[in-house]
């Protein structure tokens, strides 16, 4: 997750970036919705956008108030 700055965001999301595979991910709900990541890469990322949805929700709101977001565990 990364500002954007003069882009409109409309739905919450993330980017994930994988051995060139790039990927967008709705945050609430998680759901693939621009890209291609291989299959267990996907449900690592699924998996960990879920168990982090307050995080990331409150990083969505930190961004779009122009402020930094606060680092969250990555995937182990």
């Amino acid at each position: 997750m990364y500002p954007e700055p003069g882009a409109p965001h409309h739905q919450p999301h993330l980017h994930a970036r994988y051995a060139g595979s790039k990927a967008v991910y709705g945050i609430a709900p998680t759901a693939l919705l621009s890209g291609w990541m291989p299959e267990p890469q996907e449900a690592r990322i699924v998996h960990w956008a879920e168990q982090h949805q307050s995080e990331l929700k409150e990083n969505w709101a930190r961004l779009q108030r122009g402020e930094r977001a606060l680092p969250i565990d990555a995937l182990p």
